[in-house]
């Protein structure tokens, strides 16, 4: 009788050294995959040791197990005495799946004779402390930001909204990055059928690896011509929050301190988390300025060119002769002109975000007023051109959104290039163009010029005031 119960030992002895042997080989025998053996090789603990919290897995998986006699050492003991929070109970059909959860950042634990196995996360994956976002500078208003931990941006969210209306969808994405997804709605505020419809494309979506919620933007986004954004993103938890409560949804992926918001319209990408939080007489003159400022940036180079080369009639004669006088040294036409220095500041522009952050803004304000003061000089620019450049740059930096900033800047070249052509006829032709391509636009179904969004009902006064009281309409 002792010699067949040895045999039976041996044999499941055996079949466990196979199925670790099965994962093992499954995940090419990675360095950093670790076995620990207990209770004379009864049971086996599997886990990667450069992704889990070692001290956790001592003192809440381990230390437990061991206090249980060899005598009720089975798979349910053991779950009941692991204080480890997150931990599953799994069978054999779900046995294809341990490499993934290893990857993740889960203790395996197998025992010798039983198809039965635990799940046990203990993931302690790197991240970066929360701090303040460098794309959305405020003065007034929460100085956190989203980082590229999911959990954490999860709890900046839910600090936020106490609310068992707060909905959470969490999808996997990437055949080998295997990224988790968060999709975030407010119940009864948001679209539900624009919410399954994001939902179901998601499930869709076949990639290769998603590291980042660009890749999701320009997967959702289908338009043929995108001269601007539709989808605004966001690393502020505040932003994030205002928009649920506005019926919008939110996409946050793991790895990604970038938060998409959808649907947007044009009059988020041109108002600031600190609007709210400033007076709102301060606030409509400041969206005031931002409307101005951004009509400059797109329209004033093509304005200059059209009327120095076609309408000099405009321009008043005192003016006139000061222009002329100093352009009377530059040997090419004036289109060229604007163009060579739009293409200095952008390479300036680039540059000062390349370098470290200590230089970069010194590099760019000392080589901006270098090589203008040098290039005025030398007679290749004039200086009412290095002007108009100059103020068209930094009045497309008052968008307080980057991308669609980006975006301005790219579209007053062939509004520059109309009226070098047919002067402010062709501006205003083009110009027109522009406005109808911006009215067609829809973002998920709404319309993207429109002054009251479909989503959440918000009135003009509203957006106008940057009132967040309801009893303000």
């Amino acid at each position: 009788m002792e010699i067949i119960t040895s045999e039976v030992i041996r044999i499941e002895k055996y079949i466990l050294k196979n199925r670790i042997n099965t994962i093992f080989d499954t995940l090419s025998f990675p360095p950093d995959l670790k076995v620990r053996y207990l209770y004379d090789d009864e049971i086996c603990l599997l886990f990667i040791d450069s992704i889990v919290d070692i001290n956790v897995c001592q003192e809440t998986v381990i230390k437990p197990i061991l206090s249980i006699p060899s005598d009720k050492l089975t798979i349910s003991n053991m779950m009941d005495s692991i204080t480890a929070m997150k931990i599953k109970m799994q069978n054999r059909e779900s046995e294809s799946k341990i490499p993934t959860a290893l990857l993740g950042g889960s203790l395996i634990i197998l025992k010798n004779n039983t198809e039965l196995f635990l799940d046990i996360k203990v993931e302690n994956f790197e991240k970066r402390t929360i701090s303040t976002s460098d794309l959305e500078v405020t003065l007034r208003g929460p100085m956190e930001g989203f980082v590229e931990s999911l959990s954490s941006n999860r709890s900046l969210i839910r600090s936020r909204l106490k609310t068992e209306k707060l909905k959470i969808i969490t999808l996997n994405s990437g055949e080998y990055s295997n990224s988790a997804i968060d999709v975030y709605y407010i119940e009864g505020l948001a679209d539900s059928s624009l919410v399954a419809q994001i939902q179901n494309k998601l499930k869709q979506m076949k990639k290769e690896y998603v590291v980042d919620s660009s890749f999701i933007e320009k997967y959702l986004d289908k338009r043929r011509l995108k001269l601007v954004p539709i989808i605004q993103n966001t690393q502020r938890p505040d932003s994030v929050v205002s928009s649920l409560m506005e019926g919008r949804i939110a996409i946050i992926v793991d790895g990604s301190p970038e938060v998409l918001i959808l649907p947007a319209v044009f009059w988020q990408f041109i108002e600031s988390p600190e609007d709210y939080y400033d007076l709102p007489i301060f606030a409509f003159f400041v969206k005031i300025l931002r409307i101005i400022a951004l009509f400059l940036s797109l329209t004033l180079p093509a304005i200059y060119v059209a009327v120095t080369s076609f309408h000099w009639g405009l321009i008043p004669t005192d003016l006139l002769i000061s222009f002329a006088s100093s352009r009377s040294t530059v040997p090419y036409p004036i289109i060229f002109e604007i163009l060579v220095l739009e293409f200095t500041f952008e390479v300036l522009r680039e540059a000062g975000l390349r370098f470290p952050k200590n230089v970069g803004q010194v590099v760019s304000i000392v080589g901006a007023l270098v090589i203008g003061d040098a290039a005025v000089k030398a007679g290749l620019v004039s200086a009412p051109t290095v002007i108009v450049v100059a103020f068209t740059g930094i009045a497309s930096f008052i968008v307080p959104k980057q991308n669609f900033g980006s975006s301005i800047r790219l579209i007053r070249f062939p509004l520059l290039l109309m009226s070098a052509i047919a002067g402010l006829p062709g501006l205003i032709l083009s110009f027109s163009v522009l406005l109808v391509y911006f009215i067609n636009i829809k973002s998920f179904g709404v319309n993207f010029m429109s002054p009251i969004s479909k989503v959440h009902l918000k009135s003009i006064k509203r957006w106008w005031l940057s009132t967040n009281d309801s009893g303000d309409e």
